[in-house]
């Protein structure tokens, strides 16, 4: 987890999305290696792939804010825009105080 964060921050995210994957065939219960390797993926250009990523996350912890609120800037940016509003609502009803940069209409 480490080594995948480390690449991460470096924004080496190829090499992130490997040691991510890597992490979540072995720990698929730690909701912050599918979100993780969402951010990673959105930040190359893979929105589909972010978008299950984000999913996996929200299946292990259904108050995951953060996870809601990404699911629901990369839908906006799919065009699929229905269930990016409905991601944004399930992100506000749990913190309704989460920033609009979150959101995908900001």
């Amino acid at each position: 987890l480490l080594l995948a964060q480390a690449y991460q921050n470096l924004r080496q995210f190829d090499e992130a999305i490997v040691e991510y994957k890597k992490l979540n065939i072995n720990r698929p219960k730690n909701k912050l290696i599918p979100f993780n390797l969402g951010l990673c993926l959105l930040n190359t250009g893979n929105n589909i792939d972010a978008i299950e990523a984000f999913k996996i996350a929200v299946q292990l912890d259904e108050t995951f804010v953060d996870a809601w609120g990404n699911m629901g800037v990369t839908l906006k940016k799919e065009g699929r825009l229905q269930e990016a509003i409905d991601s944004t609502q399930k992100a506000l009803e749990l913190d309704p105080k989460i920033p609009l940069s979150t959101t995908p209409w900001a």
